[in-house]
């Protein structure tokens, strides 16, 4: 049987503190994904993903669930405003090259080259949402997990409705376009050959409430 997380939450905090665990094996590699997209440096990643479930761990008993917050925004949250607190230390003067590697695609139907101009495209789309401000990084990273709504992402980023999450994301997204088409190359996501996933994945967080 699949407990939910709120059960779980429940449980630790009557003392089953080793149920924990369940918890991190559930949504580290999301959490890890989202902070390795943000940071690009692998070990700082680690570490911050490590840092991101103690966090977690240590303030289990402060996790209401009266209040109706999923625990993976809860998660997405602590993930978010501990990368904010390490760009205002560093001045946000990261690196804006992003170091990722890009993902594999397992798509068997496709052929050679079209896997390469894909990874290419994933590739050069990475290196222009790194050259972003922090806070337009975080908005198209967190649209882009199908498992969170538009509120997820206004609790995680502390908006004040999901309209401004919204219109964030419109500035974002047109703010993205300007810097493809500087770098000389614009996904044009409607036309014959397109990436359609791109515009899908970019309506769904847009319109997802």
């Amino acid at each position: 049987m699949h407990d939910s997380d709120e059960n779980i939450i429940e449980r630790v905090q009557r003392g089953n503190r080793e149920l924990f665990h369940v918890l991190f094996e559930r949504h580290y590699d999301r959490i890890a994904a989202y902070i390795r997209r943000s940071l690009g440096d692998a070990e700082e990643a680690r570490d911050a993903v490590a840092e991101v479930f103690v966090r977690a761990y240590q303030g289990v008993d402060g996790f209401e669930l009266s209040a109706g917050t999923r625990y993976l925004t809860y998660l997405y949250t602590i993930a978010h405003n501990l990368l904010t607190d390490r760009w205002r230390r560093q001045g946000d003067t990261r690196d804006t090259e992003d170091s990722a590697q890009t993902e594999e695609i397992a798509d068997g139907a496709r052929l050679p080259l079209e896997q390469m101009l894909r990874r290419e495209m994933i590739e050069r789309v990475r290196q222009s949402v790194a050259k972003l401000p922090p806070d337009h990084q975080q908005i198209i990273h967190l649209a882009f997990d199908r498992d969170l709504s538009s509120g997820d992402i206004m609790q995680i980023m502390n908006k004040s409705s999901i309209t401004a999450v919204t219109s964030h994301l419109h500035r974002t997204m047109k703010r993205l376009k300007t810097v493809l088409e500087q770098d000389g190359y614009f996904i044009d996501a409607t036309s014959k050959g397109g990436d359609s996933e791109w515009q899908t994945r970019k309506q769904n967080a847009s319109g997802n409430s």
